[in-house]
């Protein structure tokens, strides 16, 4: 899978945006006839099911799938320079509105070549301000989704380590933006393996193991929900800047 802190770099400068989704994305995908076999199951009846599409749960559908889309992309040059993929998600993007209107009737000629339908309930035909993947990009910098940190700012103390562990795994997936996260996390990461500890360390575990946070935790824990309030917007690196 693609590094997407890395390639948000390509969006610098480019201000004109559309968001898409793929509908019922991994049933758009045939199996080819080698690879049905092995990705039969039996049901409750006994019947074996072999699927001629590729189905969501396989190992390796995420994968397949996108790494299927980039190939779309890349035959027409698109990919990291007006597209980015991320499972069935596009970000498409262009410095000028001619550029843009350009890109989509490629991107949309390709599509219309290999049988593939974007959802047009989840498509942003256009935008300075696209979220995308739980980020704000504009074409100075890349911010997270407010209503995402609010979430977070929202969340009452943890009784669970189920609940703590989805707290700093979901301020962690924005510690770009947050400055000395390592720092200020550290007490409550210290309970959370603590707890976990000699476990699978999974949600269905972490959530059956009750905890009370010290005093120390809980500073720990307002001041990661300050470090959210006052994320930081990052800009888009210049490779021709100096520093």
């Amino acid at each position: 899978m693609n590094n997407n802190e890395t390639h948000l770099e390509d969006v610098r400068g480019k201000e004109h945006k559309q968001t898409a989704d793929f509908i019922k994305s991994f049933f758009q995908m045939a199996l080819a006839a080698e690879s049905q076999e092995c990705q039969s199951y039996m049901a409750a009846d006994g019947e074996v099911i072999t699927p001629t599409r590729l189905h969501q749960g396989s190992v390796d559908s995420s994968l397949h799938f996108q790494q299927s889309i980039e190939k779309v992309m890349r035959e027409k040059n698109l990919l990291f320079e007006h597209v980015l993929v991320w499972v069935d998600d596009l970000l498409i993007y262009a410095r000028t509105i001619d550029e843009f209107l350009e890109t989509i009737d490629l991107i949309y000629s390709q599509l219309e070549k290999y049988g593939l339908f974007l959802g047009m309930d989840k498509t942003c035909l256009y935008t300075k301000t696209a979220k995308w993947c739980g980020r704000v990009l504009t074409k100075d910098g890349v911010s997270y989704d407010s209503s995402k940190i609010q979430a977070l700012i929202d969340m009452p103390v943890p009784t669970t380590a189920g609940a703590l562990q989805q707290f700093l795994c979901a301020a962690g997936w924005m510690r770009s933006s947050l400055v000395d996260f390592a720092r200020m996390c550290k007490p409550l990461q210290e309970r959370l393996d603590k707890e976990l500890a000699g476990t699978r360390r999974t949600k269905r575990v972490a959530g059956n193991i009750s905890i009370e946070l010290t005093p120390d935790e809980i500073v720990s824990f307002q001041h990661v929900k300050n470090l959210l309030q006052n994320a930081a917007t990052l800009a888009l690196p210049d490779p021709a800047g100096t520093i």
